[in-house]
């Protein structure tokens, strides 16, 4: 300090008695000690600043205390507090920052974590803690499956629509061959009824238990329509099940047929058709097998296409048979024009059809590197002569979403929803089934059409996503009644060596990450080890407590098959 010193300020809070007089010297006195302490808390100006250096660190000086207080509050705020701050706001929350997390991953993830735990053991509070992956660069694929298995969400204009759960339960086995009460386990496909019940084909468990596969009717509130038995058990359709001798095998399409005062389901399974009638729901008659037909095992896209008619997506062709005699005969089939076309899911626009395209989604560097899928209008005005084009081809560059279509849906002339599974395998072998050419969020696309009103053909002028990210894990099927859309969802697959009603217990959770190729080119598959195990100790700290959940488990190449067999 300078030998002239000032006279501390804090002095004129003394009794007046104590009140320093003449010159400040610098010696010891009431006077200095308040000096000091004035300096201190208020960084009072004099000729010795205080200065720090470090090793690696150019000299700085302190702001007075005074100032620091003034911006205290800014070290509780995740989004403003220093970069060295974030790892003592995560431990307020109990949470370890992973030495992997970007910095904006960070504060997000402290900023979502403190609402996050009034949810802890919820669906929600899971969901929200892995949210906090979605500002990485490399931004995984995670879907959280619950074990629901029908879902619903009722698109609104304006906004994406939160998908909820419909029906959740299923059988339970009194042992791993006896079914104390039946129910769906794997469905593969959905359509409606005319009195607006949903019919769902479900794959049942492998053969060794009695829990076959079948066709179950649920009503659109999540209960089971067909009962038996006190107290009462639900059932599937068609004739009761003979252990070691199933009906179906594997369901894949469902379509229905109304009738003057009664209606008719055709189920294609992985064997044959099957007629099952309203008046009799407790008999199944098959029609023809696909040897007849000439069908191969892997068509599963069926529509209906007149009374008694159906069309059927097989091997690149489409395929009309009439379905009205025993047995069913195929009247022709269509060679699609495009012959780059591999066709997915079907549906009928008035005379028309509609065929998702999926597409290799991997190319050559020369054709542009990754294609999205495309929808192809198979125009029916020349009964003798079909036409096919494109319906997405006039779209802007990147407003195509669409990866892998498993469902399509007409809600209305103009209104076209697609259900898209957002995830495409990389061609040849990764070695990492977890590692996909693209891995985008399961989800609902509505496409609007253009009708000619003279001239012209029929065309799409927008197609945006409706649905919420990230509720559905592996969907296969829709349909969609008064402006709701009804998913079908067997979620995660089942391992071999698994309990296979595993999604039925308590406090079921399961995990499934998938990275993208081209949001996570030359990422080490040892970061996408440690993501992984990051993200199985999220579940396993928010996970309801009556739950047991294993770590994210690697996705086996069923998933494809499993949509598109």
């Amino acid at each position: 300090m300078s030998t002239e010193a000032r006279h501390s300020s804090y002095a004129k809070y003394l009794p007046g008695v104590l009140w320093p007089a003449g010159a400040n010297t610098g010696g010891f006195s009431i006077d200095s000690i308040l000096l000091v302490a004035e300096k201190i808390l208020t960084g009072i100006d004099d000729d010795v600043p205080v200065r720090h250096e470090g090793a690696g660190s150019p000299a700085h000086t302190h702001d007075d205390l005074a100032a620091v207080i003034d911006r205290l509050h800014l070290l509780f705020d995740p989004y403003r507090a220093p970069p060295r701050f974030l790892p003592w706001l995560a431990s307020w929350l109990g949470m370890q920052l992973p030495a992997s997390w970007e910095e904006p991953q960070q504060r997000r993830a402290i900023a979502r974590t403190g609402p996050a735990l009034g949810l802890r053991g919820l669906h929600e509070g899971v969901a929200r803690c892995l949210d906090h992956y979605d500002v990485t660069t490399a931004r995984p694929r995670i879907t959280l499956d619950d074990g629901s298995r029908i879902l619903f969400s009722t698109p609104t204009p304006g906004r994406l629509a939160p998908v909820h759960t419909l029906l959740s339960y299923g059988p339970f086995l009194r042992t791993r061959d006896e079914a104390a009460y039946p129910g769906l386990v794997d469905p593969g496909c959905i359509a409606v009824t005319p009195d607006g019940h949903l019919l769902l084909g479900d794959d049942g468990i492998a053969a060794g238990t009695t829990v076959a596969a079948g066709v179950w009717r649920v009503s659109r509130t999540g209960g089971y329509v067909d009962v038996e038995h006190a107290p009462p058990r639900p059932r599937p359709l068609g004739p009761p099940p003979v252990p070691g001798t199933p009906a179906l095998d594997r369901p894949r399409a469902l379509v229905v047929e109304q009738r003057a005062d009664s209606w008719r389901a055709y189920v294609l399974d992985r064997q044959a058709l099957y007629r099952l009638d309203s008046a009799d729901l407790h008999t199944l008659t098959r029609l023809a097998t696909r040897a007849d037909l000439g069908l191969a095992v892997g068509s599963t896209a069926m529509v209906l296409d007149g009374p008694g008619r159906l069309m059927v997506v097989d091997q690149g062709q489409l395929v009309e048979i009439d379905a009205a005699t025993i047995p069913a005969q195929v009247v022709r089939r269509t060679s699609p024009r495009t012959a780059e076309i591999v066709p997915g899911p079907l549906v009928g626009v008035g005379p028309h059809l509609v065929v998702a395209d999926i597409r290799p989604q991997e190319t050559s560097e020369e054709a542009g590197g990754l294609r999205p899928a495309d929808l192809v209008l198979v125009d029916r005005s020349n009964p003798s002569v079909w036409t096919e084009h494109r319906l997405l081809e006039g779209l802007a560059d990147g407003a195509n979403p669409l990866v892998t279509p498993v469902a399509l849906a007409l809600d209305g002339p103009e209104t076209l929803f697609v259900l898209d599974l957002g995830l495409r395998p990389v061609n040849g072998d990764s070695g990492d089934p977890s590692y996909k050419a693209v891995a985008e969020p399961a989800g609902v696309y509505r496409v609007q059409l253009r009708h000619p009103t003279g001239a012209g053909r029929i065309a799409a002028t927008g197609i945006e996503r409706v649905t919420t990210p990230g509720r559905l894990v592996q969907p296969n099927g829709m349909a969609v009644v008064d402006g709701t859309l009804y998913l079908s969802d067997p979620g995660q697959p089942v391992g071999p060596a698994d309990n296979p009603l595993v999604r039925n217990m308590p406090g079921y959770v399961a995990v499934q990450v998938h990275f993208s190729r081209r949001r996570a080119t030359g990422l080490p598959t040892r970061t996408r080890k440690t993501i992984a195990h990051e993200i199985a100790s999220i579940v396993d700290l928010h996970k309801p407590a009556t739950s047991v959940a294993a770590p994210p488990q690697v996705p086996t190449e069923r998933e494809v098959e499993h949509s598109h067999d």
